[in-house]
């Protein structure tokens, strides 16, 4: 209990140094240093209960997570940096793993959660998920169940309205990546600048040891 408290601490004070994009395609940020530095490492917060929907239109569930490795990301399809920038990361973490015998691609997947529900249906999430690898998930529900999801494992999220353009807005979020282990839990966290191979790396160590 008090590891994933702790875990869950350090996830909320990078939500201070870190936040999503804003309308102008600016994306505030702190760099998070060198690859040493860029992984919480720990078992951290279980995942909680949730009730999603891939962009097929199928249910997703904490069952969906159990027995696999899952990077797990927050974002939306309408962020212009921040978002595509880390999905390209992860598609190039998916390329390492692929290309290392030693790890496990079949055990291994990347969901990306779209906290901008009411833009990103199936089809958009479908459409944007699949340009970077076509094994990636793209989730989406209400926002009162992507909150669920969200909250408990310190994601930060926040609809930011723009009163001089009437329906405009913006989303800011917790750019963190996690990595969830077969049995739910948070294992590691990466911040940006997002290292690839850093990044594969820790899943190799991680699966090795499991």
């Amino acid at each position: 209990m008090l590891k994933a408290a702790r875990f869950q601490l350090a996830i909320y004070a990078m939500t201070l140094l870190f936040s999503a994009c804003d309308r102008s395609g600016a994306v505030e940020s702190v760099a998070a240093g060198d690859s040493k530095r860029q992984a919480t490492s720990g078992s951290g917060p279980k995942v909680p209960d949730f009730d999603l929907v891939d962009h097929n239109g199928a249910a997703f569930a904490p069952a969906d997570l159990q027995g696999k490795w899952t990077f797990l990301f927050f974002g939306f399809t309408h962020c212009p940096d921040v978002c595509p920038q880390t999905m390209a990361a992860l598609g190039v973490v998916w390329d390492l793993i692929a290309a290392d015998s030693a790890t496990k691609l079949a055990d291994l997947q990347v969901v990306l959660v779209s906290v901008d529900p009411a833009r990103d249906t199936e089809e958009v999430l479908a459409d944007y998920v699949t340009k970077f690898n076509p094994a990636f998930i793209g989730l989406r529900g209400d926002m009162d169940k992507v909150n669920a999801l969200a909250k408990p494992l310190g994601i930060y999220q926040k609809h930011v309205h723009d009163a001089a353009h009437a329906g405009h807005y913006d989303v800011k979020h917790s750019p963190a990546v996690l990595l969830v282990g077969p049995g739910g839990n948070v294992r590691k966290l990466f911040t940006p600048p997002l290292d690839p191979d850093a990044m594969a790396a820790a899943l190799k160590t991680l699966q090795v040891g499991r």
